[in-house]
């Protein structure tokens, strides 16, 4: 291990059943200018631990551990510290562990035999390009680093192919099984038009396998690095940031179709929690590889920008609404919006059922808990509307428009 711990290097986290091989990855990969081993383990519990305690930024795993697989450091990663890049070093390099591998979560995988050289030449780029992108962070030039892709962060895209910038053919065959655009009902959303069935394939070789978020947990934290967008292919989720006296302030609601993450491109690190209102699935979508794909097909270029331009917009709707509506209108307003979100995802834009409590729609269109609920009292008195607890039922559009 390095003598001195380098906030700039890459911190490496080993885990291997042989306390030999243990020793001399942790040589050769500490001797990688930049690489920082931050512990070893043979076990996937202790791995587990030592990761987080670690700090790691990297976890170099074989498929064989005491007491276990590596396949359950991979499922416990991928649920608990999604953010970990994770790479598998193994003697079990057959198709079918590497399929199994990158559909777990891994982000590389690779044969100890035949392409050991390869993976420490990987680890010697990531470790450079994280370096790199650690002294531009503390000369205080994020901006600068989110747009030049030649010095973005190694770990603002994880899901990558163990050669920079393109996908190997089987981490895209195992992605493809797991995510099938052509059979989702919410293609047409979140997929752009026009594009030829090679196009098609392309798009869906490069998105991970779907990850189902529970109830209450997070895709990813304020502060955390960017790494990929996430396309919501069921459920819905709200995006929160934390006043300094710790109120949590809602920003966003966002239902099946449409895309998160966004908020990361600019600095290179997201600026908010995304938490889930329901229990969800979500479509991972690396987002060095989605550049690689703008540049080549025209149409997808065009779907990002469209994405980027929707946001640029539902900000400026939002600040609309704050700023010069009254209590009723806002809600009015914000029921409108999400019938008519639902109608474009084919469900009935008259009857739904809130995911989210009223509080919570309280702190997004910046009222009180309790005007909410007058205010939803009202248009029943009105005639505008039912309510029974979360369920909506929507009477007189019309006139509810006119609010």
């Amino acid at each position: 291990m390095n003598s001195s711990p380098d906030l700039r290097a890459l911190r490496v986290f080993l885990a291997d059943d042989a306390v030999l091989v243990r020793r001399r990855l942790a040589a050769l990969l500490g001797a990688l200018d930049g690489v920082e081993i931050v512990g070893e383990a043979e076990e996937p519990a202790a791995a587990f631990v030592g990761i987080d305690t670690g700090m790691a930024d990297l976890v170099v795993t074989e498929l064989r551990l005491s007491g276990g697989t590596g396949m359950e450091l991979l499922g416990l990663l991928a649920q608990r510290m999604p953010h970990v890049v994770v790479m598998v070093l193994t003697n079990h390099s057959g198709a079918w562990f590497r399929r199994a591998c990158l559909k777990g979560g891994a982000h590389y995988f690779f044969d100890k035999t035949g392409e050991f050289d390869l993976a420490l030449s990987t680890i010697q780029r990531i470790a450079g390009e994280h370096r790199t992108h650690a002294v531009f962070e503390q000369e205080h030039t994020m901006s600068d680093v989110a747009a030049s892709p030649a010095i973005a962060p190694a770990l603002a895209r994880p899901k990558g192919s163990p050669l920079a910038g393109r996908v190997s053919a089987s981490a895209g065959a195992s992605r493809k099984g797991a995510a099938s655009c052509t059979a989702c009902s919410m293609r047409s959303i979140c997929m752009p038009h026009g594009l030829t069935v090679e196009e098609l394939q392309r798009i869906e070789s490069l998105i991970c396998p779907s990850r189902t978020i529970k109830q209450g947990e997070t895709i990813y934290r304020a502060n955390d690095s960017f790494q990929s967008i996430y396309a919501v292919r069921a459920g819905s989720f709200k995006t929160v940031v934390m006043h300094r006296d710790g109120r949590e302030q809602v920003t966003g609601f966002h239902l099946a179709g449409d895309s998160l993450g966004l908020d990361g491109v600019c600095s290179g690190y997201h600026s908010c929690d995304a938490v889930a209102l329901e229990d969800s699935k979500v479509c991972i979508i690396p987002f060095h590889l989605l550049e690689a794909m703008c540049r080549e097909v025209k149409a997808v270029q065009q779907h990002v920008h469209r994405m980027m331009g929707g946001e640029i917009v539902r900000e400026s709707s939002q600040m609309m609404l704050l700023g010069t509506m009254s209590a009723e209108q806002r809600v009015a307003t914000f029921l409108l919006n999400l019938s008519d979100r639902l109608r474009m995802r084919g469900y009935s834009p008259a009857e739904f059922h809130l995911r989210m409590t009223r509080e919570e729609i309280g702190s997004y269109l910046g009222i009180k808990l309790e005007t909410v609920s007058r205010m939803l009292s009202k248009f029943q008195r009105d005639g505008l509307l039912d309510t029974h607890g979360k369920d909506i039922r929507i009477l007189d559009h019309e006139r509810l428009v006119r609010v």
